[in-house]
């Protein structure tokens, strides 16, 4: 738990947020996402409606804010994920914190396509395979792992770098075939995969790898923000959150850049929010983000 005074200095709060079991506002914005995730899942089970319910001409306000408040979940399990590999590099060593994180992703990635696909499908035949959102935090954590040697303003900078830009490459994922086209399929446009031969397994991704990658590395990078005094990390996330939040709507209004699904001017005014805010998740844009 970080316990501060006003008077603490720089080094007296890293102390004590090292020394803590543990960080309680990243407790609770966890669990606030973990609270937040059965919403959709739920949806699914307890109604028929089949259609995109984010779908600003068919769905119902209700159903939208359901699907919708979920957004909030990967994001903040990845980007706090992130944040978790800072901490623990103060106290690991950097290449016993490179080991944890190659084995603790590859674990991951293989749960995701085992003990994960069982729960979703019931058997264990391999016809099909679905790298969701489990599979690309595994893989994130072991691309960290290249990423931890460099410094927190280099983690910054290739984060935002990947988040802001990675949008610029939407109108390339239809030149690819091939090999070129799988590779293009897990790094960036959701899709299916399927075996040389054209047999199964099918592999459907979805959850490309960029830019979530990103988000952990910005995660990393925030990580040196809770090190900061009370009062000065409050002020910061504040203007921070607040300058994020202008610049959403500035982007999307302008509709130039940030999400490859424009927002429309519908029939009723309700349904033009919904559409304003409904902002691609597979892969997510640079607004969703």
């Amino acid at each position: 738990m970080l316990r501060t005074s006003p008077s603490s200095n720089s080094a007296t709060i890293e102390t004590t947020v090292l020394a803590g079991p543990r960080i309680a506002s990243i407790d609770v914005l966890r669990g606030i996402a973990m609270i937040l995730m059965p919403l959709d899942h739920t949806r699914e089970f307890f109604t028929n409606y089949v259609s995109n319910p984010l779908d600003p001409q068919h769905t119902t306000v209700m159903l939208y804010l359901a699907r919708w408040i979920t957004h909030l979940c990967a994001p903040i399990f990845v980007f706090l994920a992130g944040t978790s590999i800072f901490l623990q590099h103060r106290q690991k060593t950097t290449g016993q914190l490179i080991r944890l994180l190659l084995t603790r992703g590859l674990w991951l990635s293989i749960a995701d396509l085992t003990l994960v696909h069982l729960v979703f499908a019931f058997h264990w035949q391999w016809n099909i395979q679905i790298l969701e959102v489990i599979w690309v935090v595994g893989i994130s954590m072991m691309l960290m792992s290249a990423l931890i040697p460099l410094s927190v303003r280099w983690n910054l900078i290739i984060g935002t770098f990947i988040i802001a830009l990675h949008n610029a490459s939407d109108g390339l994922q239809q030149v690819h075939s091939g090999l070129l086209d799988a590779i293009w399929r897990l790094l960036h446009v959701p899709g299916f995969l399927v075996g040389m031969s054209g047999r199964p397994p099918i592999i459907l991704v979805a959850y490309p790898l960029i830019p979530w990658v990103g988000v952990m590395a910005l995660g990393y990078a925030f990580g040196a923000v809770l090190l900061k005094d009370r009062h000065a990390r409050i002020a910061f996330c504040s203007r921070l959150g607040a300058g994020m939040i202008c610049i959403f709507f500035l982007l999307r209004w302008s509709n130039l850049y940030g999400d490859p699904r424009p927002w429309t001017t519908e029939a009723l005014w309700w349904r033009t929010i919904l559409s304003f805010f409904n902002v691609q998740k597979y892969p997510p844009s640079l607004l969703f983000c």
